[in-house]
């Protein structure tokens, strides 16, 4: 018997080993099938010590039946992930579905033997519910999300939006129950909630999946909105359970994403800058994927700043009354001067050298702009001045 106990927990803690592995990143998928095999040979294997327990030793007797329910649904939850991950969304939803049967009967199992054992077998399968009401609470989860993910293949949009809403209800259930826990070891909180976010940022992105098959009104910024919630998400799942590889991997596609996005939407840059102005994320993105452009936008916005109208009426002003002193000096040299136009070219670039000195001044004070040559600068302040006339410019 000791033996047989001895082989139950090391099979128990190679599938725990394995699927801690399996976990971290998807590269690791092939070992949900390994560490499923150990939780299966562990329930075999005590089912085999559970046939020789002599019925009156109750505390050993529910012990050992509550874990063999618990092992078995580990084998499931383990079979699942190597299933949906592979798309096979249909045995996957049959799985989660027969695993929650098993963790179900585990709890009611401690349930109904609880008040007549003794004080040892109560503590630890006190502790052991706790766990397995996590369990409990996420299956529903694993229910619903390859149905999700099967009505997105079939294009039924509305469906997929139904179940990523409930997915999302769910998610904020198993939240609050592990961080309100008293009995809930760190290590299962710090896990659930790097599970939390990264669901959260799964959630995200499919829906920004949906966005860009249904192509509806203005599709484009939901499909950024999304992924910005996604990149947030998996950040955050990452800061919690920096270990996990999948999840930087995650947070690296996520900004391809949106990269992706920004350089086939250029024209829709300001929008989307004001959309999410207070987005530090999309910035420093927006920034690493067209430099020169960003800082044009950022220029903007700081000009439409209150606080910046003086500068922006010096800038805009001073560009027009260049112009108008050019063409009324030319006016003066060529009809009543007779100067030659040597001297009419040499008082246009005077002119305008002094309205770059100005708008450089201008553009420098108000930050990011140091490291622009004199004629760059130029260039943009001609730039920002034409597009006064620009109709489809975003309204502040």
């Amino acid at each position: 018997m000791e033996e047989l106990i001895q082989k139950i927990n090391d099979l128990f803690n190679k599938g725990h080993e394995t699927k801690d592995i399996a976990r971290k990143s998807d590269d690791n998928l092939e070992l949900y099938k390994t560490a499923a095999t150990f939780y299966s040979d562990a329930a075999k294997t005590l089912e085999t010590v559970i046939q020789q327990i002599d019925s009156s030793k109750i505390n050993f007797l529910t012990r050992s039946k509550a874990l063999k329910e618990y092992y078995l649904f580990e084998f499931l939850e383990c079979s699942y992930a190597y299933e949906y991950k592979n798309f096979r969304f249909d045995e996957a939803t049959r799985l989660a579905r027969e695993g929650k049967l098993h963790i179900d009967t585990a709890i009611k199992i401690i349930d109904d033997n609880f008040a007549n054992l003794n004080e040892e077998a109560k503590t630890f399968l006190a502790e052991m519910k706790s766990n397995w009401t996590l369990c409990q609470l996420t299956i529903p989860i694993r229910i619903i999300e390859p149905s999700a993910k099967s009505a997105i293949n079939k294009k039924d949009f509305v469906t997929a939006m139904d179940n990523y809403r409930e997915m999302n209800r769910l998610q904020d259930a198993v939240f609050n129950y592990v961080n309100n826990s008293q009995t809930l070891k760190e290590v299962y909180k710090r896990i659930e909630n790097g599970n939390y976010y990264s669901s959260k940022a799964s959630i995200a992105n499919s829906i920004a999946g949906i966005y860009l098959q249904n192509k509806k009104g203005d599709f484009q910024k939901d499909i950024l909105e999304q992924f910005l919630i996604a990149l947030e998400n998996i950040k955050k799942a990452q800061d919690i359970n920096p270990e996990w590889n999948k999840f930087k991997e995650g947070a690296d596609t996520t900004i391809k994403n949106i990269k992706l996005i920004l350089q086939d939407t250029k024209s829709d840059w300001d929008k989307f800058y004001f959309n999410f102005e207070n987005n530090q994320q999309l910035k420093a993105i927006m920034k690493e994927t067209n430099v020169k452009k960003f800082n044009e936008l950022e220029l903007k916005r700081k000009l439409d700043k209150t606080e910046n109208k003086g500068k922006k009426l010096l800038l805009y002003g001073g560009f027009w009354l260049s112009a108008f002193l050019i063409i009324f000096a030319s006016v003066v040299s060529l009809f009543l001067l007779k100067i030659n136009w040597t001297i009419i070219i040499l008082i246009v670039l005077l002119v305008q050298l002094l309205y770059a000195m100005i708008a450089a001044t201008v553009l420098r004070n108000l930050g990011d702009l140091s490291e622009k040559g004199l004629l760059e600068i130029y260039k943009l302040t001609l730039k920002l001045n034409f597009n006064l006339f620009n109709k489809n410019k975003p309204k502040v």
